[in-house]
């Protein structure tokens, strides 16, 4: 009995043992696992403060900029609106661009005088204005700048830009600045700014004003400002000046074909037919490297104008045939492929008409192609009008 007792006794004793140790262990295992939690908590907590802080460095445009300089321009800017008062310039931004203005660095100062233009207010332009006279004044002229603010000026309070420059005595201003002003201008109210020059004829009739209209309508309505264009009764010369810049501004807009076929859209009669050409004359020189692809698509859309000769025509080809290593069949091939031929002798018919020695030569110095023999069609039916006993003659050169 008394070792059943005893016996007893100690499994009721290692029970005990065994339940603390079993209680100890869940305990433990508890507090480990509450322990994980609240770290897999807190490093999900640090991982989403870290995250939104770097989505909100990502909203913060300062953090793109890797320029101390500019970096210190942003965050000023950023605080320069706590300084505007209606009416009055705004000291801090006057501040920041005298402090610009004295870095050295022209790639940093002009894009970020930029930065500083946006901040500008009509109340601003004028300070802004004597900043620059000063500077000048202490031998520092800021050209690049100064035209970038004489748009700006234009575009925010243009009515007041011209008020202050027509107040002057005497009238002083330049005819760059009078352009980039009107520009700005017409970004935002071209009929007020074709209000005022009619208004100023006796300040500005010695410039083409209408020249400076149409490079800032074009850029803020391409089709009201083309229709416009077309409506306008000027010497042949001003209304060629406004195509050019039209021309200039259709092709960095949408590229060569995009320009030409602007171009090609004009009325093709009378003193605009006229102005057409200058414009192309004018813009030869930003062509002088087209790709064959580009120049055939280019005469596609203007090859047939009335107003185009045949000394454009050789022009083009030979400021393409040098831009694609001399192989002027190549071009001539690539030209025809986009050319109709219908097209190509009606050209040279017209060519011919006043010109015909100039059209033989060049059929006699072309190779043997389509283009040739269309060519050569034209040629006869104006010689065969004009001067039939011609006719033979020139196609027994031809070999025809």
């Amino acid at each position: 009995m008394a070792s059943n007792r005893f016996l007893a006794v100690a499994a009721g004793v290692g029970f005990v043992f065994g339940c603390s140790g079993w209680i100890v262990a869940w305990k433990n295992g508890n507090e480990r696992d509450a322990l994980a939690r609240d770290q897999g908590v807190e490093s999900q907590t640090r991982k989403t403060k870290s995250g939104n802080r770097r989505d909100s460095r990502a909203e913060r445009p300062s953090t793109l900029i890797s320029d101390a300089k500019s970096l210190q321009l942003h965050k000023a800017i950023q605080e320069m609106k706590e300084g505007e008062v209606s009416g009055e310039p705004n000291k801090k931004l006057l501040k920041a661009m005298d402090n610009l203005m004295l870095d050295a660095n022209f790639e940093r100062r002009q894009r970020d005088f930029g930065l500083l233009l946006d901040q500008m207010r009509p109340e601003d332009a004028q300070a802004v204005h004597d900043t620059f006279v000063k500077l000048e004044r202490s031998g520092r002229p800021f050209g690049e700048e100064y035209a970038a603010f004489a748009v700006r000026w234009g575009q925010v309070d243009g009515a007041g830009a011209m008020a202050f420059w027509a107040a002057r005595e005497p009238f002083d201003m330049k005819a760059h600045d009078f352009n980039n002003v009107i520009r700005g201008w017409c970004l935002t109210a071209p009929e007020k700014a074709l209000e005022w020059i009619d208004q100023h004829d006796s300040l500005v009739g010695q410039w083409n004003p209408r020249c400076a209209v149409t490079k800032g309508w074009f850029q803020k309505d391409p089709v009201e400002a083309t229709a416009w264009l077309q409506r306008q009764d000027l010497p042949e010369r001003q209304l060629g000046e406004c195509i050019t810049g039209a021309m200039i501004d259709r092709l960095y807009a949408g590229g060569p074909e995009h320009a030409a076929e602007w171009l090609a859209s004009l009325q093709d009669q009378g003193t605009l037919a006229a102005a057409a050409l200058q414009g192309w004359n004018d813009s030869q020189y930003r062509l002088a490297n087209l790709s064959l692809e580009d120049a055939a698509s280019i005469w596609e859309k203007v090859g047939g104008q009335p107003w185009m000769g045949m000394e454009q025509f050789d022009r083009f080809c030979a400021s393409v045939t040098r831009a694609n290593g001399g192989d002027r069949e190549g071009v001539l091939e690539a030209i025809s492929n986009r050319w109709p031929a219908a097209q190509v002798s009606s050209q040279f018919e017209q060519w011919a008409a006043r010109d015909p020695a100039r059209v033989g030569n060049w059929i006699l110095n072309s190779n043997e192609s389509s283009m040739r023999d269309a060519a050569i069609t034209g040629m006869m039916r104006s010689l065969q009008q004009n001067e039939p006993e011609a006719a033979d003659r020139w196609l027994q050169k031809f070999g025809k």
